[in-house]
Order: C-alpha cells, then sequence, then structure tokens
C-alpha cells in the first residue's frame, strides 16, 4: 500500500490540503487543559492529522486518557518513548514545544472543525483518485466502483456529522415552548401529525429522528396506510417527504392516490368504466398531486447504503421531514462472509434507525409479518411475527400492525360491533408513549385510511 503522502505525489503536483499549524495547537490545548481532550478524541480520527509526528503525539494523548492517566508534557514523551517513536517525533523537545503554541482551548471547536475539513478534502482527492484509476481498468465492475463511492460518502457524512453538537440549555428551552404550545392547543403533538387521530393520539406523531415500523399480512393494506399518511402529510399539511417504493411501481402508487383524493372506485378505474365527469374530476385531483413535496422513486434493487445516500441528497434539495420506505425486506444489506439473513435485516434496520438520527427525520418503514400469524387462534400479530425480525424490535421507536377481522371471516368484536371496513392498527411497541389499538376506518376500493367516525 502506498504512503497517504506517496500516493498524492504520484497523481498530482499540488500540496495535500493541510493545517499543520493548527494541528500543533489542538495537541497543545489538550497537553495544557485536559478537559478539552474529550470532545477532541471524538470529533478527530488519528489520520485526521496531516504528519506523521502529530499523529503519534495525538494517539499517546489518546492512549494515556482512555487509560485514566495524567497526560502532559512529561507523561506523553514517555509513552511515546516507549514505543519506540520518540526520536521519530523529533524528541521530548518537540512535544514541549507544543505547549508554547497555545494560549487557551477556547477556539478548540472551529481548530478541530478546519483540521477534518482538510483531512476530508485529502479523502476525496484520494477516493477520487481511487476511483478514476479503476475506471480506467477494463476488468472493473462499474457497480463495485460505485458502491464503494457511496460506502466513502457515507464515512465523510459520519465524521461530518460528528460535529453536529446541540446546546443543551436551548434543547430545554425549546421543549418548554413545545410545552406551553401543547397546553394551549397550539398544537396537538410533539410531531408531525400523520392526520389519523387515533394512531397520533399514542405516538404523538412522526418524531424526528425515530424510526417506526408498520406491519402486517398481505391484504391487511400496508400500502393503502403509508399512502394515506403521504397524502395527510404531503398533500395537506405541505411537508416535504421521500417515498421510496421498492415493491411497485409509481403507476399503481399514483392510482391509489387519485382514487384517495376522487373518492372513485379503483377497480373501476383500472378497467376504464368510469364516465366522462369521473375522468375529469381524477384529473383535477392529479393536479394536487403535482406538488414539490412529494419526492418518489421506484427501485426493487436498492441496498441500504443507497436508500441512505437517496434520502442525503432528499434532505439537502428538499428538506424531507419523513422517509416512507415500502418495504424493509426488500432493502439489501452488506452481507459479509458467514452472516445469515436475519443478521443481515439487523444491520439494514440499524442503518434506518441511524439514518433517521443523522438527517433528523422520521423513517417510517412497511414490513411483512411471518405466517405464523395466520396459524394463531383470532389473526392477531405480535412482535414475534416480523419475519427475520434481526433487531427490528430492539432498533424501531414503535411498531404497529395492520389487522383486519373482516379479512379473517370475523364478523363483529368483542362488544357486538361490525367489523365491516375496520382496520385495527396495534401500537405493540411505542418507546416514548403508551401501547394499545387504534381503530380506523378502511375502505381498501378507494385506498381511505380515517379514523373509524370520519367517513
Amino acid at each position: 500500500m502506498m504512503n497517504k503522502r506517496t500516493d498524492f505525489a504520484e497523481f498530482t503536483s499540488k500540496i495535500p490540503p493541510q493545517a499543520t499549524d493548527l494541528e500543533e495547537v489542538i495537541l497543545g490545548a489538550m497537553l495544557l487543559e485536559n478537559h478539552c481532550i474529550d470532545e477532541i478524541l471524538k470529533v478527530l480520527p488519528e489520520d485526521a492529522f496531516y504528519k506523521e509526528a502529530h499523529q503519534i503525539v495525538y494517539r499517546a494523548i489518546g492512549s494515556l486518557w482512555k487509560d485514566r492517566k495524567n497526560v502532559d508534557v512529561l507523561t506523553v514523551s514517555n509513552w511515546i518513548r516507549s514505543s519506540g517513536n520518540l526520536e521519530l517525533v523529533g524528541g521530548a523537545y518537540f512535544v514541549s514545544q507544543l505547549t508554547q503554541r497555545v494560549a487557551s482551548s477556547a477556539n478548540v471547536n472551529e481548530h478541530c472543525f478546519i483540521i477534518l475539513q482538510k483531512y476530508l478534502q485529502r479523502e476525496v482527492i484520494r477516493e477520487a483518485t481511487s476511483m478514476i484509476t479503476m475506471a480506467y481498468e477494463d476488468s472493473s465492475d462499474i457497480f463495485e466502483i460505485l458502491q464503494k463511492a457511496e460506502a466513502h460518502l457515507s464515512r465523510i457524512n459520519e465524521l461530518l456529522n460528528k460535529q453536529k453538537t446541540i446546546s443543551f440549555n436551548q434543547e430545554v428551552d425549546t421543549t418548554i415552548i413545545q410545552l406551553i404550545k401543547l397546553q394551549k392547543k397550539e398544537i396537538e403533538n410533539f410531531g408531525i401529525q400523520t392526520g389519523l387521530t387515533a394512531v397520533d393520539k399514542f405516538t404523538t406523531g412522526r418524531i424526528k429522528g425515530e424510526l417506526s415500523i408498520i406491519a402486517g399480512r398481505t391484504s391487511m393494506g400496508k400500502t393503502t396506510r403509508v399512502v394515506q399518511e403521504i397524502i395527510n402529510v404531503a398533500i395537506y399539511q405541505k411537508i416535504p417527504i421521500g417515498f421510496i417504493s421498492m415493491e411497485s411501481k409509481a403507476n399503481p402508487i399514483l392510482i391509489k392516490m387519485l382514487c384517495n383524493l376522487s373518492g372513485i372506485n379503483s377497480a373501476s378505474v383500472k378497467i376504464g368504466s368510469i364516465n366522462t365527469n369521473e375522468l375529469n374530476f381524477i384529473g383535477n385531483q392529479a393536479e394536487v398531486l403535482k406538488n414539490d413535496c412529494i419526492n418518489f422513486i421506484d427501485n426493487g434493487g436498492l441496498t441500504i447504503d443507497e436508500v441512505a445516500l437517496q434520502a442525503r441528497l432528499w434532505k439537502k434539495k428538499h428538506n424531507i421531514q419523513i422517509l416512507y420506505i415500502d418495504y424493509l425486506t426488500l432493502i439489501k444489506g452488506r452481507r459479509e462472509h458467514g452472516q445469515n439473513r436475519d443478521q443481515e435485516i439487523g444491520t439494514i434496520s440499524r442503518g434506518l434507525k441511524m439514518l433517521a438520527m443523522d438527517l433528523d427525520i422520521a423513517v417510517v418503514c412497511l414490513a411483512q409479518l411471518s405466517r405464523e400469524v395466520e396459524k394463531r387462534e383470532g389473526k392477531r400479530p405480535m412482535l414475534s411475527d416480523l419475519r427475520e425480525s434481526g433487531n427490528i424490535e430492539q432498533d424501531a421507536d414503535n411498531v404497529s400492525f395492520l389487522f383486519r377481522p373482516e379479512y379473517y371471516g370475523i364478523k363483529e368484536d368483542s362488544q357486538g360491533n361490525s367489523t365491516e371496513g375496520v382496520l385495527h392498527e396495534i401500537i405493540a411497541k411505542n418507546r416514548n408513549g403508551s401501547t394499545g389499538v387504534a381503530v380506523l376506518r378502511c375502505d381498501l376500493a378507494t385506498s381511505k385510511i380515517t379514523d373509524l367516525n370520519s367517513f
């Protein structure tokens, strides 16, 4: 493998981006004021330092600090000496001189950001050079090249996200303001309302940073459920969302949306047995769908990295607030040698949770349930029914199941009420609230779901 500086020299005559003077300032601050060490170690990887001598000093400081030992010029010099690298860095004198470069750690965050920026510039140059080299080789697989590029971009984004710090005092004030607005009924929920009051009563809406799973067996209305929520959020509330459909193409999704908005039976629409007035009305509703709030792709072969990349693009360009995915087990993971499908699904669910937190969006993902539901008396699903569950239950902030009693020939509920057109959304896990059953009205013919008494 080429040295990090020689591979630059091979492909360009320009000096790599660097800020060695600030590297010395950072190291000096860590030696003088230990209280800043934790914060710096969280943000800067070792190879963010351009000079090898600086990397060695940084490694020594990190090792001593993690071992709960004192960090100063003497202990760091001794650690480097014991590792056999003291002459390489320039001796104990070099370490002591680092403390002369800084007056205080007051601007350490700004200095860290500059060093990280230079490091990421070098990484981008190195990766681009690698991509160019691979692209020129006839034996190269273009998809492998693109996957490597996406993985590298994901790593760079992870490093950038380490810079996203928050003011706790400011968060306290923000939370109090939210509570006041809730008390005054100025807002109904902490999160984005789904438009289904019975559901929001349990979940308080879609919360940014949370992963929600909506699961069900075949014909329970999963896609219809997510289409209804997208309409409620993006059309009626004008909140930008992203929708990745991995099971259906755009056409059947759009027909569901148009039938929902128009109230016209989808079976009639699909066979063309509608009159001119109905067709014109559907055409008018089509104009409603042409807004900038719905961002949609249909692709059945996306990897978790490609899903993350698409979400990042939408977040940057359209500031999406919720990402909807139909559905989880169609996403391809980074299956490693010896890893089974259950473990692979676990890496996907963790990836979706981290995506929600990194982009500060809500992620809502549909999921299939296993056939065990069909074997159970009453047919009501439970958490163990999540197909190839992996860590889905652990990673998700809330999990809900869709259950239509009518589908299983259950004509009445325990109170003797008719179950015709009734949809139960069973909130089985809710990390930040209560669990229970939201009773909804479902009309699959028009792809419409509302609160029970709203039709």
